[in-house]
């Protein structure tokens, strides 16, 4: 039997031999995770490429710039919002020269709709984007991203997460904590979803084939790095080195700047307290957990820490 043929990338890495299964890119190696991604994909064969019938929809996460021929995946807590900030100053479409200008309430409000998506285009129109645009997306620890997206959308009591987090709340209070009685939302905004709780919610969400919350949802879902030829991954851990190589390559260098992490938040603040937040989880629900982002773990070359020991 053929191998499955996408309509959209036909398969291109198949004509690359595989990699010796015990190889692996230093950290440092930044130009060779795209490689080290395109044979992994070889090994998984067709698995991950979604079936034949195109539907552009699964390109919503897909950012556009016409003017420098720039398709970006955005996956969210991965410096997206940066990243959207860096397209609306390319664009010109905002008054603004520098990323860092740009309130980031209006970047997920007011501003959202000047960035196209890729879905909102004709199929012939994306076809001809996903073929000749210049096409990235960054990553980041899968268990170090879980851990931010707790943080930001169920820890935080900022006013501007209130709506987003209540019906959440609600769910998770009524499954894991046996709360049947209806909260209101004076109540909902009083409790307090522990970490242990959101990964149970999480995993029984994937392993039930259930839609994650892009927030939390797998790189390769968003993204379809094993169907769009991606011509460079970025790692959150590297961040302003690697936007800086994007940038360059699309020749915006000059005319943009990424914004400084420094400038944005505490730098490293989620990856210094990973082994806090992680050293209390059963052994159990870290292996259900594992196997849930399993393919971003091994699509990205990304190890489990070792202060786990749950391999």
């Amino acid at each position: 039997m053929d191998k499955i043929q996408n309509p959209v990338s036909t398969a291109f890495f198949k004509t690359e031999p595989p990699l010796p299964s015990n190889t692996t890119f230093p950290p440092t190696n930044r130009g060779e995770l795209v490689k080290y991604l395109r044979h992994k994909c070889v090994e998984k064969n067709s698995e991950l490429i979604p079936p034949m019938t195109f539907d552009k929809n699964i390109y919503y996460q897909f950012l556009v710039d016409d003017k420098y021929k720039i398709l970006f995946c955005g996956i969210p807590k991965v410096a997206t919002s940066n990243w959207r900030n860096v397209l609306l100053v390319l664009s010109g479409k905002v008054n603004a020269t520098n990323p860092m200008e740009i309130d980031q309430e209006d970047t997920q409000s007011k501003f959202r709709p000047l960035i196209p998506t890729l879905n909102s285009y004709m199929r012939s129109h994306i076809r001809y984007r996903l073929k000749d645009y210049y096409k990235f997306m960054f990553v980041r620890h899968p268990l170090e991203r879980l851990l931010s997206a707790w943080r930001d959308k169920l820890h935080s009591n900022l006013s501007s997460r209130i709506e987003y987090r209540r019906p959440l709340v609600k769910h998770i209070a009524r499954v894991y904590r046996n709360v049947s009685r209806q909260l209101d939302s004076e109540s909902l905004d009083r409790v307090q979803i522990r970490f242990d709780e959101f990964l149970r919610f999480v995993v029984d969400q994937a392993e039930k084939g259930a839609a994650l919350n892009e927030h939390w949802e797998r790189f390769h879902k968003l993204c379809h790095p094993c169907t769009v030829r991606y011509d460079f991954v970025g790692r959150y851990e590297h961040l302003e080195e690697d936007a800086m190589r994007v940038l360059k390559s699309v020749h915006a260098d000059r005319m943009v700047r990424f914004p400084e992490r420094s400038a944005v938040y505490k730098h490293s603040r989620t990856t210094d307290e990973m082994q806090q937040f992680y050293k209390d989880i059963p052994a159990s629900l870290l292996k259900r957990v594992y196997r849930c982002f399993q393919e971003d773990f091994e699509l990205f070359n990304y190890t489990v820490p070792e202060y786990l020991q749950i391999m």
